[in-house]
This record gives C-alpha cells, sequence and structure tokens, in this order.
C-alpha cells in the first residue's frame, strides 16, 4: 500500500484537511462543492511531485483547457483564489513521507511591489486607478522527501520562456511512483491503446484472469486490426465486447487501467459516471479484482448512493477498504471514515452517507 495518510492546505475549496489510514481501496463521498475531486488532484499533485506542470493538467480535466496561459489560470488551484494561499499537500507513505509547497512563479523583474510593462501595453487606455499586476505566469515547486528519518529538499518550476513553456525539473530526482486521475469516460475512450500495451508487455493473461471472474465466459481478449476488442468465448467466433453488455466493456476499460499502473495509484473521478446503475456491482468487482492482481492502490468519488451500496457488499477480494464522508461548513472541511463494518450499520439504519 502507498498511502497512509493525506493533509492538504490552502487546495482549491479547502482551506486545511486532513485524512487518514487509508486502505487499499478507498471511496470518497459527500455532497457537492466538499472537495472530493480536490482530494483526488492533491494526491495527484504530490504523487508527480517533481512535475509542476501537473496544476494545468488539473485544470484541463475540468474544461479548462481553453485558459492556457493566462494568469487566471494559474489562480484556480489557490485557496480563495488568492495567491498568497501557499499550496501545501503532504502525505504519508509506508515507507517515506513526501511533501509540497506550490507557489506562483512571477516573471523576472517582477515582485509584489514593481513590474515591468510591456510598451504595447501603456498604448491601452486605462480607467481603473489601480495598476495592473497580472505578473504571475506559472508555478514553483518546493518539495521533499523523507526517508529514515532524513529529508531531500527539491525545487521545479514550470513558467513560459518566449512562445514555449519552460519545464525545470530537479536533476538528481527520480520519481520511484506511478499514477493517473481519470474518470470512467476518458478511460473507456483509451481503452484499444490501453489494452494494445499491455499485449505488447505481456500482461494481457493476467488482466484475462481478472476478468475471467467477473465473466467466465471469457478466455482471451484480442484488439482487432478494425481496433475493435473482442473476446473469445469459446463459440466458433470472437465476440465484439459491444455485444457483451456495458458493464463488461466498461469493467474492462478499469480492468485495464489499473494493470498499466501496476504498483502504483489510479485516482478514479464520479466513478457512476456513465454506468448504468446496475453495472456498479460489476465495476467494484473489476476493481477489487484488478487492485488485488496488480497491487494498485485506489482512491475514488462518487455521487451515486447505488455506488455506495454495492461498494458495501461486493466481495472486496482481500482488499482492505475505506469509505471517507467529506463535511464542509463555510471555511471548514473535515472527514468522516467508515470502515466496513460501520459502513454495512449506516446503510442497514438508512443513514445519510452521500
Amino acid at each position: 500500500m502507498l498511502y497512509k495518510s493525506l493533509k492538504i492546505e490552502n487546495f482549491r475549496g479547502i482551506k486545511s484537511l486532513e485524512l487518514t489510514d487509508f486502505q487499499q481501496v478507498n471511496l470518497l463521498v459527500g455532497e457537492n462543492n466538499c472537495g472530493k475531486t480536490s482530494v483526488l488532484e492533491a494526491l495527484f499533485l504530490v504523487t508527480g511531485v517533481s512535475n509542476p506542470q501537473l496544476p494545468l493538467t488539473i485544470n484541463q480535466l475540468r474544461g479548462l483547457d481553453y485558459l492556457l496561459g493566462h494568469d487566471k489560470d494559474h489562480l484556480l488551484v489557490y485557496h480563495q483564489l488568492d495567491y498568497r494561499n501557499t499550496i501545501s499537500i503532504e502525505a504519508e507513505q509506508t515507507e517515506s513521507k513526501r511533501s509540497l509547497r506550490i507557489s506562483p512563479h512571477r516573471q523576472a523583474g517582477n515582485d509584489d511591489n514593481s513590474m515591468t510593462i510591456d510598451k504595447e501595453k501603456l498604448q491601452n487606455l486605462s480607467l481603473n486607478t489601480l495598476p495592473n499586476n497580472r505578473t504571475v505566469d506559472g508555478y514553483n515547486y518546493e518539495f521533499a522527501i523523507t526517508r529514515n528519518q532524513v529529508s531531500t529538499n527539491y525545487k521545479s518550476s514550470f513558467y513560459p520562456l518566449g512562445l514555449f513553456y519552460h519545464l525545470e525539473s530537479p536533476p538528481h530526482y527520480q520519481e520511484t511512483v506511478n499514477a493517473t486521475l481519470v474518470n470512467p469516460v476518458n478511460v473507456l475512450n483509451q481503452l484499444p491503446q490501453n489494452l494494445n500495451s499491455l499485449i505488447k508487455s505481456k500482461q494481457i493473461k493476467k488482466v484475462v484472469k481478472v476478468l475471467e471472474k467477473i465473466d467466465r465466459s471469457i478466455t482471451d481478449i484480442i484488439v482487432g486490426t478494425d481496433n475493435l476488442i473482442y473476446c473469445d468465448t469459446g463459440l466458433s467466433q470472437l465476440v465484439p465486447i459491444n455485444v457483451m453488455g456495458d458493464g463488461i466493456r466498461r469493467a474492462l476499460s478499469l480492468i485495464v487501467t489499473i494493470a498499466n499502473f501496476s504498483k502504483g495509484c489510479v485516482f478514479i473521478d464520479e466513478l457512476e459516471n456513465g454506468f448504468h446503475f446496475r453495472s456498479t456491482k460489476i465495476i467494484w468487482q473489476a476493481i477489487f479484482e484488478a487492485a488485488k492482481e496488480f497491487d494498485v492502490q485506489i482512491f475514488a468519488t462518487t455521487h451515486s448512493m447505488e455506488c455506495v451500496s454495492a461498494f458495501s457488499s461486493q466481495n472486496a477480494a482481500g482488499c482492505e477498504t475505506r469509505l471517507y464522508r467529506l463535511e464542509k461548513e463555510r471555511d471548514r472541511t473535515a472527514a468522516i471514515a467508515l470502515d466496513q463494518e460501520m459502513l454495512q450499520v449506516a446503510l442497514e439504519n438508512n443513514w445519510e452517507i452521500r
């Protein structure tokens, strides 16, 4: 298991939040705008701790790629849209700790009290008495990795340089953890290419092994020249997976994604997105089986009560699970953790969990 706990400060709508006792499969629930997706994004950032391009990536995943390069694009990750709120993310792993601080990168020659102004900007009429101090153009990263009580500090940055963006990574740091942030819709779109990569690396048999536990008739999977995925079910010809039911097709997309991040983490936002509620048990079975087979830690979010019920009732294939309910009141965010037994009691008594 990679992550044991997480502490977030000044990230998006979260002023401060601490989550502890992570298990192999973790589900986040709560009302809209309580910070569920932000928790996944914080985990994604601290996993890619040496890649200062990731704040733009998470904005693009929210459909904000049209803002690329604009000052307000960089502003969106800071709490209350205030650059002075330096972002801090700390995560405890099984054998180490990592901490990340994100602050604004400012154009050369600019700070809070002075700035360099292009002549062309001076030609534009401004009737505002306040100066236009839009000097932030990227991100500065300061991060530390602690092992055996010894901390090593690093720095990196991401900012525009002429017509291009400049990514400056620490020269002596090699990332050891691999992770991805996805939703069920985009992993379905990437299924053929992700499956091909597993075929090339001779990992497809493990995928079939997991899928067989969901549908015993499937003995092999093949990507055709037409880019369609076919299953061998013992019939006289291969069967396109599209005709085997939406649940199986989407289950395969998640199994394949998890398989591609073996011994890493997969963060799944809005797990119920694109699924019929009757497919949720199949989906959770696929996640549990794949997480166990490929030794992957899972973090997912949902708004669906059916998804929560399936998470609780499904055989977890030996995976330890945890549900976290996020609650937000004004500027305070808190997390209530429920283990499998507590969750079952809550569901039996019709307590509001979402």
